[in-house]
């Protein structure tokens, strides 16, 4: 349907107006100038004519080309009205928007092309403001209900006489395909017309609206079933959601945490963990994961939090969303793990100590030499530094078994070992029970004279432990022979070479009268 505007057309259109308002006055001179034979006997009566012919002419001549001038005006003003007209079509019929026009009873009598396709016009003209008063169930409300005759904007306006503005209302179009529109009315003061009816389509956006709804409830329900806590904060860190799980954990109704804050619900330095950790994201826009222990009623609970930013359309953060995994379990079996670890590593480092300390001294035993002189022996080579050893064993130690029984014999070894222990004390430095009543001393980057100084005081030092021995050939207290050998190691050759020099050492320590110290030579 199209508005249509008449021009009248008058006869005779194309004479001239000039023209005609002169026809009279030709007439009239013509009919005078028949007369004035008759007229002849007067001559004042003939002048009298000619003026009146003359002022006659004259004053329509006036009339004539004022008439000309007014009815030019007309003309221009029907072609500017013929403009408009033409403007207000293409106007009417290109707005990207349905425009219709009703009557005084709501029926639509004019309508632009983008509103026939949507409505259905005129297949369809009454659905958009039916004269009568009955449900139409091709008009939707906003809510999906059928929407009442008296709800219709065209009616509102027509009843109060008002405009009525943006009503969004549904319709199934001819096509049958629900749209979504914005509706204006407008009532119209002229005759015989109604309302003027603005449809906007919002189809677009409603079913965006609606899929957005419908995916925020699918996330709220996801959120809601989640197993694990989760929880949206807006910036400044006030709850706006939060799931069923997190209202559990805090053993609180959701009402009593939304709209709260951290530091009215956990101590300040969860807060302060927790806050440091949000504006990470805000400010850098990336998620953020941290560990972090809370009281919570029933105890403590040791969470892996991640908080991300959630962004609106220019891609700001807009709010902050926290997910809670809950490994108090889990570290707790990793704290008796490292419980267990730490006993083991102690069990292991006493069992390391047992296998290789000698039960009776309590120092080094075979083993742990054999160990430890090779250890040395490669390091002191990287090193270009020499290696000493010391061994000795106690003289005539098998008398004083006899003697003193072996009980006290195992005291006297105790009490030696103990002795030399403590006089070589360099972390290096170590002393072994070789064998028997045989002891031998590592002592690393020392030379020779560094090595026979020690044995002196090693000397001394049993000496002065004034353990008795009666039955020595040597002295009445507990002596002891030693052997002295020294050398910087090589790869060509073994530890065990420096091993049997100084066994050598010891030998002839022993053939030499014993309580003395000989150094191996070659």
């Amino acid at each position: 349907m199209t508005i249509s505007l008449s021009t009248p057309h008058f006869l005779f259109h194309s004479i001239p107006l000039q023209l005609a308002m002169m026809l009279p006055f030709v007439v009239q001179a013509m009919v005078i100038m028949g007369l004035t034979d008759y007229l002849s006997h007067s001559h004042w009566s003939i002048w009298a004519y000619g003026w009146t012919l003359m002022l006659s002419i004259g004053f329509g001549t006036i009339v004539a080309n004022w008439i000309s001038q007014r009815y030019q005006s007309l003309a221009q003003v029907e072609v500017s009205l013929k403009e408009s007209q033409e403007k207000y079509k293409v106007l009417f019929q290109t707005l990207p928007i349905g425009i219709s026009i009703t009557d005084k009873e709501s029926r639509i009598i004019e309508s632009n092309a983008i509103a026939e396709f949507w409505l259905g016009i005129p297949d369809l003209a009454d659905i958009s403001c039916p004269p009568q008063y009955e449900i139409n169930p091709r008009m939707i409300r906003a809510d999906g209900s059928p929407m009442l005759v008296e709800e219709y904007p065209c009616v509102k306006a027509l009843q109060t006489n008002q405009a009525v503005y943006d009503v969004e209302m549904g319709v199934i179009c001819s096509d049958e395909i629900l749209r979504w529109f914005s509706v204006s009315a407008s009532p119209i003061p002229l005759e015989n017309y109604g309302v003027v009816l603005v449809h906007v389509n919002i189809s677009d956006r409603k079913f965006a609206e609606q899929a957005m709804r419908l995916s925020e409830s699918r996330l709220q329900a996801f959120i809601n079933n989640a197993p694990t806590p989760i929880s949206i904060k807006d910036l400044e860190g006030t709850y706006l959601s939060i799931n069923s799980e997190f209202a559990y954990w805090m053993q609180v109704p959701a009402e009593d945490i939304l709209g709260k804050r951290d530091y009215e619900l956990f101590p300040a330095e969860n807060v302060k963990i927790s806050r440091t950790h949000e504006l990470q994201v805000i400010f850098e826009g990336i998620p953020v994961t941290f560990e972090d222990t809370v009281p919570l009623p029933d105890g403590l609970h040791t969470f892996i939090i991640t908080k991300f930013p959630l962004m609106d359309d220019r891609d700001s953060p807009f709010a902050i969303a926290g997910i809670y995994l809950d490994i108090s379990d889990r570290k707790q079996s990793e704290i008796a793990l490292i419980e267990v670890e730490s006993n083991l590593r102690r069990a292991n480092q006493e069992l390391q100590k047992l296998v290789n300390l000698d039960s009776l001294t309590q120092i080094a035993n075979r083993r742990c030499f054999d160990e430890r002189v090779i250890y040395e022996w490669q390091r002191l080579y990287r090193d270009r530094q020499p290696l000493s050893l010391l061994m000795f064993d106690v003289d005539y130690f098998k008398r004083y078994n006899d003697y003193y029984g072996h009980q006290l014999g195992d005291q006297a070894l105790l009490l030696i070992a103990q002795a030399v222990d403590q006089l070589v004390c360099r972390p290096a430095d170590l002393v072994a029970r070789y064998g028997g009543e045989e002891f031998i001393v590592i002592l690393p980057n020392t030379n020779l004279e560094g090595a026979i100084a020690v044995a002196k005081n090693l000397h001394k030092a049993i000496a002065d432990l004034q353990i008795p021995h009666q039955d020595s050939d040597v002295s009445d207290v507990v002596t002891v022979s030693m052997g002295i050998a020294s050398d910087i190691p090589k790869l060509d050759r073994s530890p065990y070479v420096l091993i049997n020099q100084v066994d050598q050492a010891l030998y002839y320590a022993k053939q030499q009268g014993r309580n003395r110290s000989v150094i191996f030579a070659d």
